[in-house]
């Protein structure tokens, strides 16, 4: 069975369910960036294996596919417990950390700056599904999804940042410097 059907040759796509909607449709826009969300969210596990962040990022991944899934008007959706998941995470990831009085610049170690970026696309993801809400005020499937992406950029700042300290890495931004 081949992957290419043709039907998207017009600037249209299927929801689940057969719904048709323009490809630059808001919905689109968020499902999209969730899964590219998810493609550096597993690129950065290849370079963090074996780790409990690597385990973390499975579990991340399989929530995202929930996620597209469910905006999709699928029957999917996230965990009830997701998001406490990730703030359970952090809290003990955040416990390992120096505080933070700076702002810090994404980079550091590839694994980090990998994170990094996978922590900039969620900020994107969640804008998108934010405006989806707004747009659509269908249900609160896409609140949920937006709140889980908000912690998830929370959570992937905090793993950078353990990478980053434990190869003394961290670079701080310090105003007029």
């Amino acid at each position: 069975m081949s992957i290419t059907s043709g039907r998207g040759d017009t600037g249209f796509s299927n929801l689940i369910g057969g719904e048709r909607r323009s490809k630059h449709d808001t919905i689109f826009e968020a499902i999209g960036a969730i899964d590219e969300l998810s493609s550096f969210i597993g690129l950065a596990q290849s370079m963090i294996q074996p780790s409990l962040y690597a385990e973390h990022m499975t579990s991340i991944q399989n929530n995202l596919f929930l996620m597209s899934a469910g905006l999709a008007k699928g029957k999917d959706k996230l965990p009830a417990d997701a998001t406490l998941e990730l703030e359970s995470w952090m809290a003990t990831a955040e416990q390992l950390l120096p505080p933070l009085t700076n702002f810090v610049y994404p980079g550091g170690t590839t694994p980090a700056a990998t994170i990094h970026v996978a922590r900039a696309v969620a900020r994107r993801a969640e804008r998108l599904v934010w405006r989806l809400y707004s747009d659509e005020m269908q249900d609160d499937l896409e609140k949920e999804a937006a709140v889980y992406l908000n912690r998830l950029s929370d959570y992937l700042f905090v793993v950078a940042r353990s990478f980053n300290i434990a190869a003394s890495q961290e670079q701080l931004w310090i105003k007029g410097k």
